[in-house]
């Protein structure tokens, strides 16, 4: 999903990291529920070291490279200088240390990628 804010100042970037009931382009969405089940165990999982990694736009791990800085779920709909956030959206401000992959951010990355996996019932 896209970001929305990125602060050059202190390198770090805002963006949804899911959306609910978004269809993607391999058709499949996720609920609201759904979302902050996910959002709350990936936290978990990543303080502890239990296999979450931080990502962006589909690239490879880069947890040596940067840090969640912020996460949470949009309360209401709400407006970012023209972005339209989808109440139960997943937010995430992760902080760039890297500055080659700053760089990148600037101007090639758009988005984070939840990288995630499901069981389709």
């Amino acid at each position: 999903m896209r970001f929305f804010r990125k602060d050059k100042e202190k390198q770090i970037v805002y963006g949804v990291v899911f959306e609910p009931d978004y269809v993607d382009a391999q058709g499949d969405w996720i609920s609201e529920n759904d979302i902050e089940d996910a959002a709350h165990q990936y936290l978990v999982k990543l303080r502890r070291g239990g296999g979450a990694h931080q990502k962006l736009s589909h690239g490879p791990c880069i947890d040596h490279k940067t840090d969640i800085v912020e996460s949470y779920i949009a309360p209401v709909d709400f407006e970012h200088d023209g972005n339209m956030i989808k109440k139960g959206s997943w937010i995430a401000a992760m902080k760039i240390w890297d500055g080659d992959l700053w760089e990148k951010v600037k101007d090639e990355i758009k988005g984070f990628s939840a990288g995630g996996t499901a069981v389709i019932l």
